[in-house]
């Protein structure tokens, strides 16, 4: 058991698209178990990613004026980015599907890695075992500790990068450690080994910015966290436990982040 004891600089953010989709409905989250990874054809990528969202299944992308895009004309806007973060609702079958095509209209284009939520630091060896094929699919999900909606929602993911051979990258901060920051303050990152220190970024900014409280308002899901001594009723920024957590997964082993170009593609039902 662990126990508590033993952003950084912003990129250029170059464009802004919106992917759109069915609300989830409780009853329905099953349907993502359905979700199976199968290459998309130079034919589908072509056509508007969706004239209408009538199943789970469908999405459709829109510049910030509202202009449909193609699967190929997504990939054009976002073709000079270093970075393109896509928000998403977990477990929605329309999102996990758009990231694998997308994902594998880029990969066709050029080089590119994978950075996921979905793993934490420390599973990154387990992550590499099993994209080289030294494990198996059970011992991933065991030793990484993959989310309950793993089969249905990454694995795609996973088997797109696996079939393509590109790296994937455990992007997610540890929660236990991110725990202890929530009771302890950064100051526990002092305390951390230099090995598990790396697991989060080098410098936390805790100042207010533009940047933060437009990250703030898409956080869709996250709820108004409880006063604690790291965080005073109405303080201006997000709580240091939110700011390690969430800052690790786009900066994470990505050079020159601050003259990085980013593009967003943010879910909006």
């Amino acid at each position: 058991m662990h126990t508590c004891s033993p952003w950084t600089k912003k990129g250029v953010i170059d464009r802004f698209l919106q992917l759109r989709f069915l609300p989830l409905r409780a009853t329905q989250w099953l349907l993502a178990a359905s979700l199976v990874l199968s290459p998309v054809s130079v034919a589908a990528a072509s056509q508007p990613t969706s004239a209408s969202i009538n199943t789970l299944f469908d999405y459709q992308v829109t510049t910030a004026q509202g202009q449909s895009l193609s699967l190929t004309q997504v990939a054009d806007n976002v073709e000079k980015a270093d970075i393109v973060l896509i928000g998403e609702w977990h477990s929605h079958p329309g999102v996990h599907r758009f990231q694998t095509e997308l994902l594998n209209q880029l990969a066709s284009r050029h080089s590119v890695a994978l950075s996921m939520e979905q793993f934490s630091r420390d599973a990154q060896p387990v992550v590499n075992q099993y994209l080289a094929g030294d494990i198996g699919e059970d011992t991933l999900k065991r030793r990484a500790n993959t989310w309950d909606n793993y089969n249905g929602s990454y694995r795609p993911l996973i088997e797109l990068a696996k079939q393509r051979q590109f790296d994937v990258i455990a992007a997610n901060a540890p929660k236990r450690m991110v725990s202890c920051i929530g009771r302890q303050g950064l100051a526990y990152l002092d305390k951390l080994p230099d090995q598990q220190r790396q697991w989060f970024a080098a410098t936390i900014d805790t100042q207010d910015s533009p940047y933060k409280r437009q990250f703030k308002a898409n956080m869709h899901h996250a709820l108004p966290p409880k006063p604690t001594i790291n965080l005073p009723r109405n303080s201006p920024g997000m709580p240091p436990w939110q700011k390690a957590w969430s800052i690790i997964t786009p900066v994470t082993q990505i050079p020159k982040w601050s003259t990085s170009r980013a593009a967003f593609i943010l879910p909006k039902a």
